[in-house]
């Protein structure tokens, strides 16, 4: 390997790795994510510098010719970080269905909360003389056990109890 392939080498693992730190740095990546990149990052460096380690893995692993060994070493570094990105995916989008879930409950809520509101207003116009605000709090009661049954999300109903 000539000299200016070595620099080369070596100077792309440097600018990888401090892009990487840069964008841990700045939150655009989380650490773990971070960490699965730098190491791939300091390989392409350590071969940069000692390139006679690709003739020695390529003996170790009986493999013919030595680039070999780097592509499947890349391989299984590229395959965990991917897996990594789709376990994140995966967690995300279980994630975004539950906020989802709950979000339609609320909007259903505030919905049955804004008629109940309604009619307490229509009810004060109406009977503005002889309102009763015991009569309001009955309904409101009732308007509240009704959205209770219908199945409020989990955290609502275990702060009422």
């Amino acid at each position: 390997m000539t000299l200016a392939v070595q620099i080369t080498i070596i100077a792309l693992g440097l600018i990888l790795l401090i892009a990487v730190f840069k964008a841990a740095v700045q939150k655009k990546i989380t650490e773990p994510h971070a960490l699965l990149w730098i190491l791939p990052c300091i390989f392409i460096v350590i071969g940069g510098f000692f390139p006679e380690l690709t003739y020695r893995l390529s003996n170790f692993f009986n493999t013919e010719y030595p680039p070999a060994i780097i592509f499947a070493f890349a391989i299984i570094m590229v395959y965990l970080i991917l897996f990594q990105c789709f376990k994140s995916l995966s967690v995300l989008t279980m994630r975004n269905k539950e906020l989802a879930s709950n979000v339609a409950l609320q909007a259903e809520r505030i919905r049955q909360l804004e008629e109940t509101v309604c009619r307490l207003e229509e009810a004060i116009d109406r009977d503005s003389d002889t309102f009763l605000p015991e009569t309001a709090l009955r309904q409101a009661a009732a308007t509240e056990e009704r959205t209770e049954a219908m199945g409020a999300p989990e955290g609502e109903t275990a702060e009422k109890k």
